[in-house]
C-alpha cells in the first residue's frame, strides 16, 4: 500500500499524464493507449531505470497501478506493461537507454499486445 507522499506523487503524475494525453488528442495525434512500465524482478527494474536502481520495484509497480487507476478515472486509456530488460535491450538495438526510448518501448509493448488480440 502506498504512503501519503507516494499517493500524492501519483496524483500529480496522473494529472500530468492526463494533460499530456488531452493536449496530444487536441493536436490531432492518434494516441490510443498509454503503457506504463511494471517489472517482474528487481533486476529488470534496476537495469531499465538505472537512475532509480535500488528502489523497490514492487513499490514502483504499486505506484504505477495507482496512476493507471487515476488515468482510467479521467477517461485516459492506460494500462501497465511488463518490462523485461533482456527484451528491451534487444529492442533498443544499440540505442541509448533514454527516457524517450523507454517511453517508446512501452508504446511498442502496447502495440504488440494489441496485435496479439
Amino acid at each position: 500500500m502506498l504512503d501519503d507522499k507516494s499517493r500524492d506523487k501519483a496524483q500529480k503524475q496522473t494529472a500530468k499524464f492526463t494533460e499530456q494525453y488531452r493536449h496530444a488528442k487536441g493536436m490531432g495525434y492518434n494516441v490510443t493507449t498509454m503503457g506504463l512500465p511494471t517489472y517482474e524482478t528487481q533486476e529488470d527494474f534496476d537495469q531499465y531505470r538505472p537512475q532509480d536502481a535500488g528502489s523497490n520495484f514492487e513499490h514502483e509497480n504499486e505506484f504505477i497501478a495507482e496512476i493507471v487507476r487515476g488515468l482510467l478515472a479521467n477517461n485516459v486509456p492506460a494500462r501497465p506493461v511488463t518490462v523485461r530488460y533482456a527484451e528491451y535491450v534487444h529492442w533498443l538495438n544499440g540505442r541509448d537507454n533514454s527516457s524517450s526510448n523507454r517511453a517508446s518501448y512501452c508504446g511498442h509493448l502496447v502495440a504488440e499486445e494489441e496485435c496479439e488480440k
